[in-house]
């Protein structure tokens, strides 16, 4: 047993090997790439090591465009859609998990069934109220239409649901409004959620390519997405410049998940304590 045991450990260290390896490639192609001479980006077969190295691709590639503008506005977006983020699902999430009301399971399946429409079903309405807001080529309407998700309120609600209602109960006692147990018992008891949902918010944010595409035209309100788009169409998409702007976009998300997956993989295990 202890043999077949060992050669089990064997075959999946392999397979994991092989995955984490195919994982990998386009990452590596791409890192290669950003460092390569035009000429060697396509060369087949693959050559892993640019020669020469050419750091000037990143200086070069980030001034060819206007995206210290785009990083600018990319983060402005990031803030402020993950405080609303953060803020109004778990709100709600407080009131779906602790609060009685006509309606609650019916709102509530109602939200679930919202978290299953994929943007491309609900862009054309969500564009024409936008557009009769006045919000085309605004940070309202780059932010605010995308700013909260259905699957943000269920993921607090379930979270919540794990508090012990003794401690709400005790403080509805002593007198304490709503928002003060919300803020004063609730979020210091759901702040691994509170990071998780944060997290989420910011890689959702900082990759969202779709919807800036369709409300802004403006190149100053362009977020680093639609820049790379724009470098693309400019200058007939010299490639080492691209994956030199996709590494710099890359690395913010890498190094979140990196630091932070642990405390996501936990806390999305934990909403499944309670239903």
């Amino acid at each position: 047993m202890s043999g077949r045991s060992n050669i089990m450990q064997v075959v999946r260290f392999g397979l994991l090997c092989i995955f984490a390896a195919v994982m990998l490639f386009p990452m590596v192609w791409i890192v290669s790439g950003s460092l390569k001479p035009l000429e060697q980006v396509f060369l087949i077969p693959v050559k892993w090591i640019p020669d020469p190295i050419q750091w000037r691709n990143y200086p070069e590639a980030w001034t060819s465009e206007n995206f210290t503008r785009n990083l600018m506005n990319s983060l402005i977006v990031l803030f402020a859609q993950v405080g609303i983020q953060v803020f109004f699902p778990s709100l709600a999430g407080y009131g779906f998990a602790k609060h009685n009301f006509p309606g609650k399971e019916i709102m509530f399946v109602i939200i679930l069934g919202m978290s299953l429409l994929p943007l491309q079903i609900i862009m054309i309405p969500l564009f024409v109220i936008v557009k009769q807001l006045g919000w085309i080529n605004t940070y309202p309407g780059l932010i605010l239409p995308i700013s909260v998700n259905a699957f943000a309120v269920f993921f607090m609600r379930q979270f919540i649901t794990s508090i012990p209602t003794e401690y709400i109960d005790a403080a509805r006692v002593d007198g304490s409004g709503e928002l003060n147990i919300f803020f004063q018992i609730v979020v210091p008891m759901v702040k691994p959620a509170l990071v998780t949902l944060a997290l989420l918010a910011a890689l959702a944010s900082w990759d969202e390519f779709l919807w800036p595409l369709i409300v802004i035209s403006d190149q100053d309100l362009a977020t680093l997405p639609l820049g790379i788009s724009y470098l693309k169409s400019l200058y007939q998409a010299p490639a080492h410049w691209l994956l030199a702007v996709s590494v710099v976009m890359a690395t913010p998300l890498l190094l979140i998940f990196l630091f932070a997956q642990q405390r996501i993989i936990e806390s999305a295990a934990q909403t499944g304590i309670k239903g």
